[in-house]
């Protein structure tokens, strides 16, 4: 995938601002292989505002007990991961009652997280840090949006919500044809604003069907996610 430098620096000043990394150090415990986009992101979220990059050694990652160790000793304010790894670790923090007071973000990302583990989530740990669920795609440089909003506004079931399209960022909902949906109505998720990628590299005929020119704003282009989504 082609990013180019203007869409990743607008990442990088997405996260500052959307999650307030301007507000505490930044500790941000590295899992993602370099290979995956979401380590591109671990680089913007600290280099930007000057943080540090905890990296955990791999077998540690999936041990609750030397995993917290690590958190505990470099004093880790920014945990990001999917709920396969999140959850049963907060589990075993809640059941141990193990000390979490240095943390300030919690991001579940990368799979969709129930409504079930983010309602338990909040309930044993929202007093103690901010908790929210990311979305993106590589093909718009990472990230495009989060949710964090209050317990009374989550769905009582199914999926937690991906929130609203951040910095610059665009999100429309249409039909095969590009057209809008109504609100409540199922349609792909298109993605336009600053962060969508060039193309994909030696790959024409496939950036042609997933880039396209936006009905919405001349000159813009949209990514085709092929997520199904719908307004709430």
């Amino acid at each position: 995938v082609m990013i180019e430098h203007r869409s990743l620096v607008n990442t990088a000043a997405g996260y500052r601002r959307e999650y307030r990394l301007d507000q505490f150090p930044v500790r941000l415990l590295q899992l993602a292989s370099f290979s995956f986009d979401v380590f591109v992101g671990d680089i913007a979220r600290t280099l930007y505002n000057g943080g540090t990059m905890v990296i955990v050694p791999k077998d540690d990652r999936i041990d609750p007990s030397r995993l917290h160790h690590w958190m505990e000793r470099e004093r880790v304010t920014i945990f990001e991961s999917t709920p396969a790894l999140i959850v049963p670790f907060l589990e075993y923090v809640h059941e141990q009652q193990l000390d979490m007071s240095w943390m300030e973000l919690l991001i579940t990302s990368s799979d969709s997280c129930s409504v079930a583990d983010y309602r338990t989530l909040q309930e044993r740990f929202g007093s103690l840090f901010r908790i929210i669920n990311a979305y993106g795609v590589t093909e718009a440089a990472i990230d495009s949006s989060f949710y964090d909003e209050e317990l009374t506004k989550l769905p009582q079931t199914g999926h937690v919500p991906i929130g609203k399209a951040w910095l610059n960022a665009k999100f429309y909902i249409v039909d095969a044809h590009l057209n809008p949906v109504p609100v409540g109505v199922l349609g792909e998720l298109v993605i336009g604003g600053v962060g969508v990628a060039r193309g994909y590299l030696n790959r024409p005929g496939l950036t042609e069907e997933k880039f396209v020119d936006s009905p919405f704003a001349a000159g813009e282009r949209l990514y085709r996610t092929g997520d199904l989504a719908r307004w709430m």
